[in-house]
């Protein structure tokens, strides 16, 4: 019971609107958990105001289960796209001005781990 309840803890950390002044780098989300057990689901948005240079990394592993991890677009389209036990990507594109989702859910996971950022570096 420790295990589900600190994976959930971790897991509602962070995403807040990926809004950039000036062309800092800003972090769109970071999400970590550690878990014997895990069934779970979340979905965060991110704003992109004007074109941006987007770069994600995903890592990840699990026992057994399916995770999957996704960033896309308003319209639906993948930015990126991972379904399974065993993941570590590094992602860069560029991203136009809208909304974006960070989506992950871990289907019946046994014993795993996973960290994924993001951040926003806006274009000039």
């Amino acid at each position: 019971m420790k295990k589900i309840v600190l994976a959930i803890i971790l897991m509602s950390v962070l995403i807040q609107g990926c809004r950039i002044p000036g062309s800092e780098k800003v972090k769109c989300f970071e999400d970590n958990a550690k878990f014997g057990t895990f069934d779970s689901e979340k979905k965060e948005t991110f704003v992109v105001d004007s074109t941006s240079l987007f770069e994600a990394s995903f890592e990840g592993a699990i026992e057994s289960g399916k995770m999957i991890v996704r960033i896309y677009d308003e319209d639906g389209e993948d930015i990126y796209y991972f379904e399974g036990k065993e993941f570590n990507d590094n992602v860069s594109a560029e991203l136009k001005a809208g909304n974006y989702y960070y989506y992950i859910k871990a289907e019946k996971c046994t014993n795993g781990r996973f960290h994924n950022k993001g951040s926003l570096t806006q274009k000039k």
